[in-house]
C-alpha cells in the first residue's frame, strides 16, 4: 500500500516539475506557477489570491516610504499586520477542510480588510503633508 502512495507522489512531483518548466517557458511568474501547480484553482480565485498578496506587499512598500515618528509606530505596525493578513487568511482558506471552515477563514480576511481601511484612514489623518496624504488615496 505504501508503495502505491509513493508512486503517486512521484508522479505528482514529476507533473509539477514538467508543468513548471512549461509555464516558465511561457513567461509566467513563479507565483503563478506555484498557484497553478499546487492548487489548480479557478481564474477568479487565482486573481483574488494575487490581488490580496499584491495589496499586502504594496502596503509594506508604502509604509517603508513614510517618515518615521514615534506617534505613528502603532498605526504603521497594525496596518502592516492586518494588510498582509488579508492574503494570508485567504490563502489559508483555500486549504479549508469544510465549507464552514472556508467561510470562517474568508470572514477573517474580510475583517482584516476592514481593519486595514481603518488604519489607512488613521494614518491619513495623522500625516497631513500633501505629498504623503495623496499616496494614501492611491492605495
Amino acid at each position: 500500500m505504501d508503495d502505491i502512495k509513493c508512486e503517486k507522489c512521484l508522479i505528482a512531483i514529476c507533473f509539477i516539475f514538467i508543468s513548471s518548466i512549461f509555464l516558465l517557458a511561457l513567461g509566467k511568474s513563479s507565483l503563478e506557477i506555484l498557484i497553478f501547480n499546487l492548487f489548480k484553482m479557478n481564474e477568479k480565485t487565482t486573481h483574488l489570491l494575487e490581488r490580496t498578496f499584491r495589496f499586502g506587499v504594496d502596503v509594506l512598500k508604502f509604509l517603508g516610504t513614510l517618515p518615521y515618528n514615534f506617534i505613528f509606530k502603532v498605526p504603521m505596525l497594525q496596518l502592516s499586520r492586518c494588510s498582509t493578513s488579508i492574503g494570508a487568511n485567504y490563502e489559508e482558506a483555500q486549504g479549508a477542510v469544510s465549507k464552514r471552515d472556508f467561510i470562517h477563514k474568508t470572514g477573517i480576511s474580510y475583517r482584516e480588510a476592514r481593519e486595514s481601511v481603518y488604519w489607512l484612514r488613521t494614518l491619513s489623518e495623522l500625516y497631513q503633508d500633501e505629498k504623503i496624504s495623496g499616496r494614501f488615496r492611491a492605495i
